[in-house]
């Protein structure tokens, strides 16, 4: 009877100790699970703070990158630009859509990148990228 009543304590024991150890496991799984939600959730916060700072005034035009130069290493990449001011006294003039006009009224591409700056630059688009998710 002792013998068995030993066994059973012992039984009893591991199912604790496993029990306790699960327990212990998901409550860190949890704490990384929501640590990386709140990253998420603040990359995401800043994502459109970016676009409603860059393209949010209703003075800007978006276009695909594709359509400044034919063919770019990043063809989808989302930019902005200054739209031309009309004041019904002056009509576009052939300059005005002329490439240095254009590129001056580039204000930058909706991506992100290590090199803060380089979204700014019109080249950014036909540049080719070290990893795919910068």
């Amino acid at each position: 009877m002792t013998l068995s009543l030993m066994i059973l304590l012992v039984v009893v024991a591991v199912g604790l100790l496993t029990l306790s150890t699960v327990t212990l496991r998901s409550a860190g799984q949890g704490k990384s699970m929501a640590v990386a939600r709140s990253n998420a959730r603040l990359a995401l916060m800043l994502a459109i703070g970016d676009l409603q700072k860059t393209a949010g005034p209703d003075q800007r035009v978006t276009a695909r990158a594709d359509v400044v130069a034919g063919s770019n290493a990043n063809p989808r990449l989302t930019g902005v630009w200054k739209s031309r001011k009309i004041d019904g006294k002056a009509l576009p003039v052939p300059q005005d859509y002329q490439k240095s006009a254009r590129d001056g009224a580039f204000l930058g591409w909706l991506a992100s990148s290590l090199d803060g700056k380089a979204t700014s630059q019109v080249s950014f688009a036909s540049a080719t990228t070290a990893s795919p998710v910068t």
